[in-house]
């Protein structure tokens, strides 16, 4: 989506639409272009609106038929770099330009542009673009879990109706979630698998009624059919409970899309996860997994920097397991990718504190903070307006 509006945006600049270009960016923008022609102009910082017309202004002063000519524009992570060419024409010099160029643009969750930066050396504007996104995935972003399932361990049939998860997928949103997580299968232990068709039934409309609202719709599935339908829907995030080894297809999909995964370890399979689990260390093991499961996934074409990865809380791990895993969770995070941490009400917790599914989010609370300080970054909950609070407690803390 965000590639399709960015050539919207460069072809309003182009057609001359420029009131529709600025309005593609903030209220408190940030521009800083080239040079154009490398000797004529005055290249420098352009902030806000009011700072976009006067770049204009002075743009079309010293040159004419200006056009900015993408051909390839990749977005991670909410920051995009496209690289083309600019083409114009001095006005004193009458000299034509076209010159390889290169933009690097961070994007807000609705597609607009907070940031911009573009430069005749492709490699500096490359390394603007790599610089944004290393500073987006430090950020935390809370991810609210929407169930749309009869059977799901907390919260199952409490959100079966399609209006009731829209709502409450809306709720989320306004509570501080940016991602939704909507998933049609329960994957709770001792869950039985769902038809693709029906969970296709049950997730779809859920899909298309949260997809360009205030938060990036992921969907939570392992097959190729249900994520085809809900990328084409509005979902930007594939999580796949079986890293791709359900349906190893499912990576084609995802490098097809250009869209971020989430790649979970589990042991077995949701119906029998939970039978006995064992491990020589679980905390090795599961990085091992999932450093392969990174490298089946980049063979299939799928970018790295796209991929997150979850040691699996409570999926085939006994209590000592999830402990270990939360208390040397850096050990995951060496990866080099984004951590995805899912405690929320688990049963785990109830274990340790004897409270029933609801009763534990100073569970969740607790575990959360640990795993922030230990380095993970994306959050995936049920209580999203408490734990969010939470987070930024503690991320103000740590930041001190």
């Amino acid at each position: 989506m965000a590639g399709r509006d960015l050539r919207e945006g460069f072809e309003q600049f182009n057609s001359g639409n420029y009131e529709g270009w600025i309005e593609r960016w903030t209220e408190d923008c940030l521009w800083q272009p080239a040079t154009v022609g490398g000797i004529e102009g005055e290249g420098g910082s352009y902030r806000g609106h009011a700072g976009l017309r006067k770049y204009l202004e002075q743009a079309f002063r010293d040159f004419e038929e200006l056009r900015m000519e993408p051909e390839r524009i990749e977005e991670v992570d909410g920051v995009a770099f496209a690289t083309g060419h600019a083409v114009g024409r001095g006005r004193q010099s009458g000299a034509g330009v076209r010159q390889p160029i290169a933009w690097a643009f961070e994007l807000t969750q609705d597609d607009r542009v907070s940031r911009g930066f573009s430069s005749f050396d492709i490699e500096e504007a490359r390394a603007r673009a790599r610089a944004w996104r290393s500073e987006r995935s430090s950020r935390v972003r809370v991810m609210g879990v929407v169930n749309v399932t009869p059977d799901s361990f907390s919260d199952g049939g409490e959100f079966l109706a399609p209006g009731d998860a829209i709502a409450h997928g809306q709720q989320l949103a306004a509570d501080g979630a940016e991602i939704l997580d909507i998933g049609g299968e329960s994957t709770r232990p001792g869950a039985e698998p769902v038809a693709a068709d029906e969970e296709l039934r049950r997730v779809m409309p859920v899909v298309e009624g949260l997809a360009g609202g205030d938060a990036a719709v992921s969907i939570d599935t392992t097959k190729t059919a249900v994520a085809r339908r809900a990328l084409a829907a509005g979902a930007s995030i594939v999580n796949d409970v079986s890293a791709f080894r359900l349906d190893p297809a499912l990576a084609a999909v995802v490098a097809e899309a250009s869209c971020d995964c989430c790649l979970m370890h589990m042991l077995g399979e949701p119906r029998t996860m939970q039978a006995d689990p064992r491990y020589d260390d679980v905390v090795a093991d599961v990085k091992a997994f999932l450093a392969e499961r990174i490298a089946f996934a980049v063979a299939q074409g799928v970018a790295e920097e796209r991929i997150w990865v979850d040691p699996g809380i409570g999926f085939g791990k006994t209590l000592e397991h999830n402990l270990a895993l939360l208390r040397r969770l850096d050990e995951i995070v060496a990866l080099g990718r984004r951590v995805v941490i899912g405690t929320s009400r688990k049963s785990f917790l109830g274990k340790l504190t004897g409270g029933a599914e609801k009763e534990r989010l100073p569970g969740t609370i607790a575990t959360n903070v640990i795993a922030l300080e230990r380095g993970a970054s994306i959050f995936r909950v049920h209580d999203v307006a408490e734990v969010a609070d939470a987070l930024a407690v503690a991320g103000a803390v740590l930041r001190g």
